[in-house]
C-alpha cells in the first residue's frame, strides 16, 4: 500500500517537472545541467542530450553571463535561498529568447549548494511589446517637434513679409 502510494507521488512529481508549462532545469554546484524539462529544451531548441552537461553559461547571451555569474556567485557565499532575473539565452538556431529567471539554491546538510533549481518563463513578448511601445511614444514624440517645426516655419515667412513691406515700402 505504502509503496503504491509512494509510486503514485513518484509519477506525478515526474509528469509536473515534465508537462510543466514553465521551463525547469536542474544544475549541478557548478552550474552544470543535469535534468531539464521538455519546455525548457523548446524554448532554447536543444533537446535533454544535447543539454546535459552544458552550464548556463553555455546557452546565455554573452553579455548577460558575467551578470548572471556574480548574482549566482553572491546568492552561493550570502547563504540566501535563490535569487531571480531577467536574462537572455541564445537558442540553437542563433536567435535570443528573453526569460525571467527564478533559481532556488538547494543546500546540503552542511550548507553548500548541492544543486540548483531555475524555473525560466519566456518573455520575448513582453519585452518586444514594450519595445515597440518605447518606439511608438518616440515616434509620437519626433511626429509632435516635427509638427511644431512645421508650424513656426509657416508662420515665420507671413511675418517677416509683413515687416519687410511695413519697414521698406
Amino acid at each position: 500500500m505504502l509503496s503504491e502510494r509512494l509510486r503514485t507521488a513518484d509519477q506525478h512529481l515526474r509528469l509536473i517537472f515534465e508537462k510543466a508549462a514553465i521551463g525547469i532545469a536542474l544544475s549541478d554546484p557548478d552550474g552544470r545541467f543535469v535534468k531539464t524539462n521538455r519546455e525548457f529544451q523548446r524554448m532554447l531548441g536543444y533537446s535533454a542530450r544535447e543539454l546535459m552537461g552544458w552550464s548556463f553559461e553555455d546557452v546565455s547571451h554573452p553579455d548577460d553571463v558575467r551578470r548572471n555569474q556574480r548574482i549566482r556567485s553572491d546568492a552561493v557565499r550570502s547563504g540566501r535561498d535563490g535569487y531571480q532575473l531577467d536574462k537572455r539565452y541564445v537558442r540553437k538556431d542563433g536567435s535570443t529568447v528573453w526569460t525571467h529567471v527564478k533559481v532556488t539554491v538547494v543546500r546540503d546538510e552542511a550548507g553548500r549548494p548541492d544543486f540548483f533549481i531555475g524555473m525560466v518563463q519566456d518573455t520575448s513578448k513582453r519585452v518586444q511589446a514594450m519595445a515597440e511601445a518605447e518606439r511608438a511614444q518616440e515616434l509620437a514624440k519626433l511626429k509632435g517637434h516635427f509638427l511644431s517645426l512645421i508650424s513656426h516655419e509657416m508662420r515665420t515667412p507671413l511675418t517677416c513679409r509683413r515687416c519687410w513691406r511695413t519697414a521698406g515700402g
